[in-house]
């Protein structure tokens, strides 16, 4: 298993020259629908499509959590796939149980769809046409084991960068809705 420097994640989940190849002679998300079916299978993804796209949404759960979130054991999740995707980011929805805000646990309140939250597993513009949506799913069961260590312990195991306590979004000189005051 050869690790990617750039996302930490194992080589074959990178969206690389060998995958843009076969895309080519059919689509991305039918080369990514493989990925996922190999390299995420006991998260028992299933494939929606909402869109006449090949799919636009992959429902799956993270079994085995380290420690139980709200009771649970597992969690469900769902990744949505955007109509500019690859240029524009999937995002990731927790959706059983539902995670309440808290930008500690790094997570978004998307403020213009029914304040729903989604996972904070890379920063805005970190995402690349290179990265995929197994990988994305690998990365939101990283997450949800670190958010489930945050809510048993009470800090965020690893290295994190501050969120707005507003809406979520990472701060570098406040976020774009939520001036810092002073």
């Amino acid at each position: 298993m050869m690790i990617d420097p750039l996302t930490g994640l194992d080589e074959d989940l990178v969206f690389g020259a060998e995958h843009r190849g076969r895309a080519r002679s059919s689509s991305r998300l039918e080369v990514e629908a493989g990925l996922i079916a190999t390299s995420c299978a006991a998260m028992e993804p299933v494939f929606y499509d909402k869109d006449e796209r090949f799919f636009s949404e992959v429902h799956f759960t993270v079994p085995h959590l380290v420690h139980p979130v709200q009771g649970y054991t597992s969690v469900d999740f769902i990744l949505e796939v955007p109509k500019r995707y690859p240029q524009e980011a999937p995002r990731i929805y927790p959706v059983r149980p539902t995670l309440p805000f808290d930008h500690r646990s790094h997570l978004y309140v998307d403020e213009l769809d029914n304040n729903r939250t989604h996972i904070c597993v890379w920063a805005e513009g970190e995402w690349t046409t290179n990265h995929s949506l197994a990988g994305a799913m690998i990365w939101a069961a990283i997450w949800i084991n670190k958010y489930a260590v945050f809510k048993h312990e009470g800090t965020w195991p690893g290295p994190e960068r501050p969120h707005c306590p507003k809406c979520g979004a990472l701060l570098v000189n406040g976020c774009d809705h939520h001036p810092l005051e002073g």
